[in-house]
């Protein structure tokens, strides 16, 4: 299947987006920020939202109780850190973060950035992830958007890999 990353390049994945960026096949808006022995850190691939941060397994576990008790107690001190990072630049206050389990798929978890933008078209509540993705797609690829994303992209990178 052919995927767009969020400034438009186009991919040719063959089975799993988290294998494709793992391996190179795929890059991200902003590249990876952050990979270790078990992770891989970059902004959405597809949805432009500023500070839209995923944290994917570099391996496929489909499960988090599946994860290494070290890789589960990383992958909480990432959430952390990348929360921290973002709330001290003033990107986010607030996040919703999922993790997401699906059968022969790289584990993974979104940390999504409550903008005041979401809360004014879409409300409080975290159950319009859909229409706020395909609002983002549609309406924040522009120039000015993408700039501030890859801004982000590089204070995380600078930071988590001091």
């Amino acid at each position: 299947m052919i995927l767009k990353n969020i400034a438009g390049e186009d991919y040719n994945i063959n089975n799993c987006l988290g294998c494709a960026i793992s391996n190179g096949e795929a890059i991200p808006f902003g590249n990876i920020l952050y990979k270790d022995e078990f992770f891989h850190i970059e902004q959405d691939f597809e949805v432009p939202i500023n500070g839209f941060i995923i944290i994917s397994c570099n391996k496929h576990y489909s499960k988090l109780t599946d994860l290494p008790l070290e890789a589960q107690h990383k992958l909480i001190n990432l959430v952390n850190k990348i929360i921290n990072i973002l709330t001290k630049h003033n990107i986010a206050e607030h996040f919703t973060t999922l993790i997401e389990e699906r059968p022969n798929y790289h584990l993974h978890l979104w940390i999504l950035p409550r903008h005041n933008w979401m809360i004014e078209k879409f409300g409080n509540a975290s159950n319009h992830y859909a229409e706020i993705s395909k609002y983002a797609i549609n309406n924040l690829k522009t120039k000015e958007n993408l700039n501030e994303i890859l801004k982000t992209c590089n204070i995380i990178k600078s930071e988590l890999n001091k």
